[in-house]
């Protein structure tokens, strides 16, 4: 079960208006590179370290295949790929590289991700 806070917080687009109640997901810890591999690892017969040499060739790969305006499909995890922002003209003729103003990477989650995060049950950390 998933706990949470409540903060309180302003609306950026009126700061004048009275600060609402909301709640955000309790973090409880972070996972990384040294967690992984070992985790995968104990659950199959490859080894941490071909575990990890995968898992460095995946970050290296993503990023390239995205640079090249390949979508990147992970299966059961998602779809990465990248999208514009950018300025507005009358003509065409005007849109040129400049008119890309910020780069940015998209994430769909796959279908066994979205219904994993619907069937979520959440708790209410009580104040102290």
């Amino acid at each position: 079960m998933l706990k949470f806070n409540i903060v309180q917080r302003k609306d950026p687009r009126d700061i004048s208006a009275t600060p609402k109640f909301y709640a955000t997901i309790k973090k409880v810890q972070s996972i990384d590179l040294d967690y992984i591999p070992n985790e995968l690892a104990s659950k199959s017969s490859i080894s941490k370290g071909d575990v990890m040499s995968i898992i460095t060739n995946l970050i290296d790969l993503v990023p390239k295949e995205l640079s090249m305006g390949r979508t990147v499909n992970l299966g059961k995890l998602g779809t990465f790929w990248l999208n514009v922002n950018s300025h507005g003209y009358e003509n065409q003729e005007e849109v040129s590289p400049e008119a890309i103003k910020k780069v940015n990477v998209r994430f769909k989650p796959s279908n066994v991700i979205k219904n994993l995060l619907g069937s979520l049950k959440f708790e209410r950390l009580e104040f102290i």
